[in-house]
């Protein structure tokens, strides 16, 4: 009886991609709603909203001195980074002691969040079986 009846491997293996599913479209639901939220003057802002995964990042340097670095990749499937690369982005997300905030990246998480723990909860529910 050389068969194994051990899966464990295989379970994780699946649990990590399917986590890793739920944060990485998570965070591009986060980055499509942060840049429908943006204001919009010249619309630098709202197309400097990016991605970074393990897997890929849509960042776009092309702003020159007002762009921000790129955020650097995540070692791992399970964490996923939303940035915005104008440098005067947080002043807007914030305000300042001259003008009021304008938050468009805050309210994208929090709009998010729902969806995020339910794509949790029933992965959990599939694990549990129920």
């Amino acid at each position: 009886m050389s068969e194994s009846f051990n899966h464990f491997d295989k379970v994780s293996d699946e649990l990590i991609k399917a986590l890793g599913d739920v944060v990485s479209k998570t965070a591009f639901d986060i980055q499509a709603l942060a840049a429908s939220n943006a204001p919009v003057d010249t619309g630098f802002l709202k197309n400097s909203v990016y991605t970074v995964t393990s897997k890929s990042s849509n960042y776009d340097g092309s702003g020159g001195e007002k762009m921000l670095s790129e955020t650097p990749v995540p070692d791992n499937d399970l964490t996923a980074y939303v940035g915005v690369g104008a440098n005067y982005g947080i002043y807007l997300e914030y305000g300042t002691v001259h003008q009021p905030a304008q938050p468009y990246l805050t309210p994208a998480v929090e709009s998010v969040f729902p969806a995020f723990e339910a794509a949790i909860e029933a992965i959990d529910d599939k694990i549990r079986g129920v």
